[in-house]
């Protein structure tokens, strides 16, 4: 089993190690579902697909042929959804067929002249930009940096600062 671990020791894993949730080491449960959690905020980015007339977020399944789909709706269990071991989700594999939509949607905003893609904060109270380009450090935005090396340049905003768009972008289905 493959571990990799930050500085306070704390568990980090590499969910694509493991062929299925079920083969997850019970010390890592915890810490991949406050994870999966975080990706299944039900914001309004992400990946999405539409099954059966309602929307769903949605992840590409590795064989490329197909999706699975979360919701946060009991009653999707009628449609053979399965409740989630740790998450408060229910989950399902549908075939790319079976869906009338599959589409990506990413937040932007627009500043200083140029459209932005965004990351919106978990309290969704406030978003970050990253740019490449270094005169952006003249207004305020900050490098960063991964194991020495330059990655970029960030700054944060509040939600009230800057006008968000969303951009959907469809999936072609095959």
């Amino acid at each position: 089993m493959k571990y990799e671990f930050t500085e306070d020791n704390r568990k980090i894993y590499r969910e694509n190690i493991f062929s299925s949730f079920d083969e997850i080491p019970e010390e890592l449960a915890f810490v991949i579902a406050e994870e999966r959690q975080k990706i299944i905020r039900m914001d309004k980015t992400g990946r999405y697909a539409i099954y059966e007339g309602k929307e769903y977020h949605a992840s590409l399944e590795d064989d490329k042929r197909h999706v699975e789909i979360w919701s946060k709706d009991k009653e999707d269990e009628d449609k053979g959804f399965k409740k989630h071991q740790y998450l408060q989700v229910y989950s399902k594999i549908v075939e790319l067929n079976e869906l009338s939509e599959f589409y990506d949607v990413e937040a932007v905003c627009d500043y200083m002249g140029k459209t932005h893609k965004i990351f919106i904060s978990a309290d969704g109270e406030s978003f970050r930009i990253y740019v490449k380009e270094s005169w952006y450090k003249e207004f305020g935005f900050t490098e960063e940096y991964d194991r020495g090396v330059l990655l970029g340049y960030f700054k944060d905003f509040k939600m009230s600062e800057l006008e968000v768009h969303y951009i959907k972008t469809s999936i072609d289905l095959g």
